[in-house]
C-alpha cells in the first residue's frame, strides 16, 4: 500500500492470498450454510475480518486462517476451549481468590441469582427459515402460527414436520385490500387472536379464531379513529392485551369472552411501541417505547393490569433497550440492549411492581432481532433480520442510455452514500452495521475503493454517522451529510454538511442548521459554492464568506437533490400527495423553474437522481409498487420520461460515471428466519 503519495490502497493484510469477499464466499468454503458461517463466528470464533471499524458490514477471511481455524478446532464452545486450557498452577491461584470471594460473596450473604446462573448455559440455534413473522410459537414449541403473506391469512405450521394451515381465508390484496396483521396463540393453544386490517377506510378489527380454523368471530370491531397493533394473551387465557392507536393511543386490555374494554395506559401518537407482555401471574404488562430523557431510543415501562399505578419505569439508560419477554414462571424480564456496543440480552428481576437489583448481562451479541414468544418451558424464540446494500456497476450506452453490461458487484455487504471520485478512479462509500453499534444509531465509517487495484482504504474520520457523500470537483475533498454527536429534531437525527480530508481524515463542519436536517449537498463547479436542502429550502451557500441564499422552496422537497456537470441547473426531488413524485429544475442563475410533476404514481416514490455528464439527460429510479424498481431518463430537450432497464428488486444508490458510460448502483437484499434460545430455566430445551 502507497501512503506517502497518498494513493488509495488497503491496510497491510495478514496474507498475501486472495480473500473470500463475502458470506456467500466463506461459507462455500467451509462447505456450509450462510447463517451457520455467521454463528461460528459469533459463537466460536470463525476468523472472519471487516472493513473499518467496529461491525463493518463488508466482511473477508483468508483460506489459511479458516485451515488453521479447523485444525485447532475452534468450533467446540468457547467455554469448553476455556476448560481445556486450565492449567494446575492457575487453578491453585484461582482457588485461593474464589475462597476469599465465597467469604465475602458467597450464598451466605449474598443469595444466588438462579435466573443468571441458568442463564450461563444458554444456546441458540435456528428453526426455520424467513417467513414467519408477526406471529409466535405454540405454547409447547410443537407449531407456529404466522402471517401468511403471499395470500394474506393467518396460518399454522407444525415445526418438527413443515405440514402448513391456512386458518383464514379472507386475505387479498386486491383493492380493496384485507388482510392480518398480528397473530399469537392462547396459553392453551386452542385460539389464536389477531388484527385483521380492511382497506375500505383503513380500519382494523380484533379476531379470534381456534386453532383449527372454526370458530372464527370479531372480538372488538372497528372504532372511529382508532387501529389496533400487536397482541398479547394473559397467562390464564382470560385477556388479550392490545394498543389501540389513535389520538390518544393506548394500551387497552381487552376480554377474550365479551370484548369488553380497559384502558391501561395512554401513549403519545409519535411515540414507538414495540409488543407487550403479560407477567406471568398476569398483574402487569411491560413494554417498550420512545424513551422521555433520550428520545428517539427506547426504554421499558410497565403497567399494572388493573389501572391501580401510573407508568413504572423498569430500564431507563441513554442507549436503546427493547423488552423480549417475561421468563415463565418467573418475577423477571429480559430485555435487548445496545449499552455495550452489541445488542445483548440483558435479565432484570421484578418484585413487587419494581425493578429489583441491577439488570446483568446473560447473553452477548444476538443482534437486533424481534421478539417472537417464549414457550412454557422457557424457550426463546426470536426472529433474526439481515440486509444488504451491495454495490454493483454496469456499462452503460451513452446513446440509448441503457445498461448493456456486464455487472460486476466492486462492492458487497451493507454500503451506501456511494460517489465516483472526478476522474472516475474511486469510489467513496460508506459501509454501515446491519445492526446499530450503539448506542441507538447506526454508526458508519468512509471508506474509498481503487477500482484499478481493487484495494480499499478507510478514511479515518470522527464521524459517527454518514447518510451522502459527494467528491469535490478538484477530488481533494469530500463533502459529507452526517453527524457527530446526536442530537434529535423532529424525533429524527440531525444531520450537517462536512468536510473530509480523503487521505487523512480531517473533517471540518460546513454547514449547519439549527434544528434542522441536511441530508444531501452538491459542491458547484470551481468548489466555491455548495447547494443543499435543509427543511423547505434548496440553498445556494458561500464557503468563504458563508453567506446563505434561499434559491427555491417547496413543502414537498423530498431530499433529492442533484447538480448538473456544468453547474448550471439544479434538479430537486418533489412528492405531493395526489399526483405523485416529480422533479423540479432549476436555472441556477435566473431560479426560473421546470416542474415535472407526477413522474410516479401513488403511493410509490422516486429515489436518486443524477445529470449524465453533457446535461442532456436526467436519470431517476422509480420504486414500483411489487418491490421492482425501474430506471428512466429524461430529454432535456423535450422533458420526456423513458423507462430504460427495470428489475424485481429494490435498488437505489443511483450514480453516473463521469465519462457517462458507467452506471453505479445498490441493491438491497434481505433474509429472516427464526431461531431458539434455550437455558433461562435449566433443562429447557425446545422442540426440535
Amino acid at each position: 500500500m502507497k501512503t506517502d503519495d497518498g494513493d488509495y490502497g488497503h491496510e497491510s493484510t495478514p496474507s498475501h492470498e486472495k480473500p473470500l469477499q463475502s458470506w456467500k464466499e466463506i461459507a462455500a468454503y467451509l462447505d456450509r450454510a450462510e447463517r451457520t458461517a455467521r454463528r461460528w463466528e459469533r459463537t466460536a470464533r470463525l476468523p472472519v475480518h471487516r472493513l473499518g471499524e467496529g461491525k463493518g458490514s463488508s466482511v473477508y477471511a483468508y483460506r489459511t486462517e479458516i485451515d488453521a481455524w479447523r485444525a485447532t478446532d475452534r468450533t467446540k464452545t468457547i467455554r469448553e476451549d476455556l476448560r481445556r486450557k486450565s492449567l494446575p498452577v492457575a487453578a491453585v491461584i484461582l482457588g485461593l481468590i474464589l475462597v476469599a470471594w465465597f467469604i465475602k460473596y458467597g450464598p451466605i450473604l449474598n443469595p444466588p441469582n438462579a435466573f443468571v446462573e441458568a442463564a450461563t448455559g444458554i444456546t441458540v440455534r435456528d428453526v426455520l427459515p424467513g417467513g414467519y413473522s408477526e406471529g409466535g410459537p405454540s405454547p409447547d414449541g410443537r407449531s407456529f402460527v404466522f402471517i401468511d403473506w403471499g395470500t394474506g391469512n393467518v396460518a399454522i405450521e407444525d415445526i418438527a414436520t413443515g405440514e402448513r394451515k391456512q386458518l383464514t381465508d379472507e386475505g387479498r390484496w386486491e383493492e380493496p385490500e384485507q388482510f392480518p396483521m398480528w397473530a399469537a396463540m392462547s396459553p392453551d393453544g386452542t385460539r389464536i387472536a389477531y388484527t385483521w386490517f380492511l382497506g375500505d377506510g383503513d380500519r382494523t378489527e380484533l379476531r379470534l379464531i381456534n386453532s383449527d380454523g372454526s370458530n372464527q368471530r370479531t372480538l372488538l370491531g372497528t372504532e372511529a379513529g382508532f387501529n389496533h397493533e400487536t397482541v398479547s394473551w394473559s397467562s390464564d387465557g382470560k385477556q388479550i392485551a392490545t394498543r389501540r392507536f389513535g389520538e390518544p393511543s393506548q394500551i387497552i386490555w381487552v376480554s377474550a369472552e365479551d370484548g369488553s374494554i380497559r384502558v391501561l395506559a395512554t401513549l403519545e401518537n409519535n411515540k414507538w411501541l414495540g409488543k407487550v407482555f403479560h407477567s406471568p401471574d398476569n398483574r402487569y404488562l411491560a413494554y417498550s417505547h420512545t424513551s422521555e430523557k433520550y428520545p428517539p431510543n427506547h426504554d421499558v415501562f410497565m403497567v399494572a393490569t388493573d389501572g391501580s399505578s401510573e407508568t413504572i419505569v423498569l430500564v431507563e439508560h441513554p442507549a436503546n433497550e427493547r423488552v423480549l419477554g417475561w421468563i415463565p414462571g418467573r418475577d423477571a424480564i429480559v430485555f435487548l440492549s445496545d449499552r455495550s456496543g452489541t445488542w445483548d440480552v440483558w435479565l432484570l428481576e421484578v418484585r413487587e411492581g419494581r425493578p429489583w437489583g441491577d439488570p446483568e448481562r446473560v447473553y452477548t451479541n444476538l443482534g437486533n432481532v424481534a421478539p417472537l414468544g417464549f414457550t412454557d418451558d422457557g424457550s426463546f424464540y426470536y426472529e433474526v433480520y439481515s440486509r444488504w446494500l451491495n454495490n454493483y456497476v454496469t456499462d452503460l450506452d451513452p446513446q440509448s442510455g441503457k445498461p448493456v453490461g456486464p455487472i460486476t458487484q466492486p462492492l458487497v455487504g451493507y454500503n451506501q452514500a456511494l460517489d465516483w471520485s472526478p476522474d472516475g478512479r474511486y469510489l467513496a462509500y460508506s459501509p454501515v452495521g446491519t445492526e446499530p453499534e450503539g448506542p441507538g444509531i447506526f454508526a458508519g465509517s468512509l471508506c474509498v475503493r481503487d477500482l484499478q487495484t481493487g484495494e480499499d482504504r478507510v478514511v479515518p474520520t470522527d464521524l459517527m454517522g454518514i447518510f451522502v457523500v459527494r467528491w469535490s470537483p478538484t477530488g481533494s475533498a469530500l463533502l459529507v451529510g452526517g453527524f457527530r454527536e446526536r442530537e434529535v429534531v423532529d424525533a429524527r437525527i440531525k444531520s450537517s454538511l462536512f468536510s473530509v480530508d480523503p487521505k487523512t481524515g480531517v473533517t471540518k463542519l460546513v454547514v449547519e442548521r439549527p434544528k434542522q436536517r441536511i441530508m444531501i449537498g452538491e459542491w458547484a463547479p470551481g468548489g466555491k459554492l455548495l447547494y443543499f436542502i435543509a427543511g423547505a429550502s434548496v440553498v445556494s451557500h458561500e464557503l468563504e464568506s458563508g453567506r446563505h441564499t434561499e434559491i427555491y422552496r417547496s413543502e414537498g422537497l423530498t431530499g433529492l437533490l442533484a447538480l448538473s456537470n456544468d453547474g448550471e441547473r439544479l434538479a430537486a426531488g418533489i412528492n405531493d400527495a395526489d399526483s405523485g413524485s416529480g422533479l423540479v429544475v432549476i436555472e441556477v442563475s435566473t431560479e426560473a423553474v421546470k416542474e415535472l410533476p407526477g413522474l410516479t404514481d401513488p403511493p410509490t416514490m422516486m429515489d436518486l437522481v443524477d445529470w449524465s455528464p453533457d446535461g442532456r439527460h436526467l436519470y431517476y429510479l422509480k420504486a414500483e409498487e411489487q418491490l421492482g424498481t425501474s430506471l428512466w431518463r429524461i430529454d432535456t430537450k423535450h422533458w420526456s420520461p423513458e423507462r430504460l432497464w427495470q428489475t424485481n428488486k429494490r435498488v437505489g444508490g443511483l450514480r453516473i460515471h463521469p465519462s457517462g458510460r458507467q452506471l453505479a448502483f445498490a441493491e438491497l437484499t434481505h433474509e429472516t428466519s427464526v431461531w431458539v434460545m434455550d437455558g433461562f430455566i435449566p433443562g429447557s430445551v425446545a422442540s426440535k
